[in-house]
């Protein structure tokens, strides 16, 4: 059972004064926002801290809370007892603090010039702000520390957050009551129309301060522009648009308790490698000959992270055919150490032209194709038009929407060759390969996507 004298930290002599003290400082200390590591707990302690000014507040439960405890009081009959629609967040907006937004005349302490304050909000938090930072698909791959310099808004020194030298130079505004907010009433004939505007003399603030009076560092302004470094750190596996939370790392605004937080939201700028991501998978494009594409080859390929994958490959690829190595793809969460695959799609370049010749030898060496039931060859009696093909030029390809979608989706790796050809790869930046070097892998199977 619970000690509301205990939970207010008071004695049971206390004034309605000093519970009401004791209650604002209490529900501010147990706020859920105030808490953002331990919010469960902290707002059934917010609950009870309210229930019990619930109680204290009120002279007739307080006598039976004294006399029978928290049993005499849920048996108050005739409504007495505990509000079944007791809200603690809204009890504390009424004493303008950080529940939200109280009613008319709801700040019960009265403020530095004991006047009624109406709808005035005291955040326990600043707004967060957001900051966009580019990165690369290959940070994204292997991690990266960086950092930026912010101009954060924090609290004046020299006026601690007030905007005046001094807080007694404040003055309430008699214009808008101190709401921040006016009325402008207009009539039309037999019609009235209202609307609410920021108040002009106190730039919607309820007070204000002669010109003169202003905090010479922040020109009445409260707040400070602070250049400072923020160092944060990319997980691998990080996707765009992913936010990297600072917490109060962000700016101060006026009358709030802390700063807010800052948002780190990742920007994936277009990738410069030969690499394209795909959700965990990365996709490669490879351009291989005719003869390759055959006979089998083997070829490097420069991953990310500096290493160099030896591909081997001994089966027939078909045009467009895809393969996949598993586990060479992005970090699939950035708390996890399972990856995505690694994806090749093979574009198979042929000869623009062999001699009659050679012709003659591919006809021998490949094997004749075996005629279909769909084939058909005309009889004598037919008429038979001879057709010599044409090359289409750009105009067609432009209006051929197939082929050209077709056609734009292949990335073009020319500078990467097999070592069969020439031993070198555009991707190890023309380096001459030692199969003896450390940063060579086992070779790699390829396995049909």
């Amino acid at each position: 059972m619970s000690n509301y004298y205990e939970l207010l930290g008071i004695s049971r002599n206390a004034t309605q004064d000093e519970i009401k003290r004791a209650y604002k400082k209490a529900a501010l200390k147990h706020h859920p926002d105030r808490n953002p590591n331990n919010k469960e707990s902290a707002e059934a302690k917010f609950k009870q801290v309210g229930k019990a000014y619930q109680v204290l507040s009120d002279t007739q439960k307080r006598q039976t809370y004294d006399q029978f405890g928290e049993e005499g009081i849920s048996q108050m009959g005739g409504g007495g007892g505990f509000d079944a629609n007791f809200d603690p967040f809204d009890l504390l907006r009424q004493f303008g603090g950080a529940g939200g937004v109280g009613g008319v005349g709801a700040n019960i302490f009265g403020n530095m010039f004991n006047q009624q304050q109406s709808e005035k909000q005291q955040k326990v938090k600043a707004d967060p702000v957001q900051k966009v930072v580019n990165v690369e698909l290959k940070n994204l791959y292997n991690g990266q520390r960086s950092s930026f310099i912010f101009q954060k808004k924090i609290k004046c020194k020299k006026c601690d957050g007030l905007g005046v030298k001094d807080k007694r130079l404040i003055r309430h505004c008699t214009l808008c009551n101190g709401t921040g907010k006016i009325a402008h009433i207009k009539r039309m004939g037999p019609m009235t129309t209202q609307t609410i505007k920021t108040c002009y003399q106190c730039n919607g603030r309820g007070t204000y301060s002669d010109y003169n009076d202003k905090c010479r560092e922040c020109k009445g302004e409260k707040i400070v522009a602070n250049p400072t470094k923020i160092d944060y750190y990319i997980k691998p596996g990080m996707s765009n648009g992913d936010k990297i939370i600072m917490r109060g790392q962000g700016n101060w605004e006026g009358d709030c308790l802390e700063s807010g937080d800052l948002y780190i939201v990742l920007n994936e700028l277009k990738s410069k490698s030969s690499f394209i991501r795909e959700g965990e998978n990365l996709l490669y494009t490879m351009k291989i000959n005719l003869v390759d594409a055959l006979t089998g080859f083997t070829f490097y390929i420069k991953h990310m992270d500096d290493r160099f994958l030896k591909i081997v490959s001994g089966d027939i690829i078909i045009p467009q055919q895809s393969m996949k190595i598993m586990g060479e793809g992005m970090r699939k969460k950035s708390d996890s150490l399972d990856y995505g695959d690694l994806i090749i799609k093979f574009l198979i370049v042929f000869p623009e032209k062999i001699s009659d010749e050679r012709k003659k030898y591919l006809k021998k060496i490949l094997p004749s194709p075996k005629k279909q039931i769909w084939d058909i060859e005309p009889s004598d009696d037919d008429v038979v038009d001879e057709i010599v093909l044409d090359y289409l030029n750009n105009e067609d390809v432009r209006n051929n929407s197939s082929y050209h979608s077709s056609t734009s989706r292949t990335t073009s790796n020319d500078n990467i060759s097999n070592s069969n050809n020439t031993g070198n790869n555009n991707d190890i930046n023309n380096a001459q390969l030692n199969e003896d070097d450390e940063l060579f892998n086992q070779p790699v199977n390829c396995q049909t996507q």
